[in-house]
């Protein structure tokens, strides 16, 4: 639980970075890890893990 919220505070962090390089507001960065925070870090890693395994073509 605990480390669900640390995981979700720094992909938050991550996406603030992101969006100051793409010129975007950082304002956006509260949706993203509402977002993140809501679906779950493990919803979003194993929705991650699907799209990296069909654009790779890993069979794992």
């Amino acid at each position: 639980m605990i480390l669900g919220g640390l995981l979700c505070g720094a992909l938050t962090l991550a996406f603030v970075s992101c969006f100051e390089y793409m010129h975007l507001p950082k304002v956006l960065s509260i949706a993203i890890g509402g977002g993140i925070g809501f679906v779950g870090v493990d919803a979003l890693r194993s929705v991650l893990l699907k799209v990296i395994k069909c654009r790779f073509g890993v069979d794992k």
